[in-house]
């Protein structure tokens, strides 16, 4: 690699099975391939990810709210970024250098790691008068407040 180059690009055509440029990496090498139908792609990206990463990251750049979805509903990942990197600047999202990656992975979380997540606490409760507890089929109905109060 030339001294001035900081990335590494290159097109793949396997998948983490059969190509190790396909595998996880940790340095600046990016690697793209092509697809004909968003299916075909998600099923590479699906095969991959339950390969060496399930829950981490994944990114489609697209204004499609459909691709979105569709991708969101399959891949088994705890953050999918849309129109941006897997990095994330901006977006709500608390920028971490770990990753909780969730049950994918035999994680107890699914969100980025941040300082709280190594801090032990003990939660304190005690009951709440007039609550309403949970009721047969109230996880279809979307009107009914879990806590009922009064006026003052």
């Amino acid at each position: 690699m030339p001294d001035d180059c900081r990335i590494f690009l290159t097109r793949v055509n396997g998948s983490a099975h059969d190509d190790i440029l396909c595998k996880e990496v940790l340095f600046p090498f990016l690697r793209y391939r092509t697809y004909k139908t968003l299916a075909e792609a998600v099923d590479a990206a699906c095969s991959n990810l339950n390969m060496e990463g399930a829950g981490h990251n994944s990114a489609i750049w697209t204004h499609d709210e459909e691709k979105v979805e569709y991708a969101a509903e399959k891949l088994p990942v705890c953050r999918f970024h849309v129109n941006q990197t897997t990095l994330g600047n901006n977006n709500g999202i608390p920028q971490t250098i770990s990753l909780g990656c969730g049950f994918w992975s035999g994680n107890s979380i699914s969100e980025n790691i941040e300082w709280y997540h190594f801090y032990q606490t003990t939660r304190v409760s005690s009951v709440i008068p007039n609550r309403r507890t949970y009721q047969e089929g109230d996880f279809d109905r979307y009107d009914v407040c879990p806590i009922q109060t009064e006026e003052v």
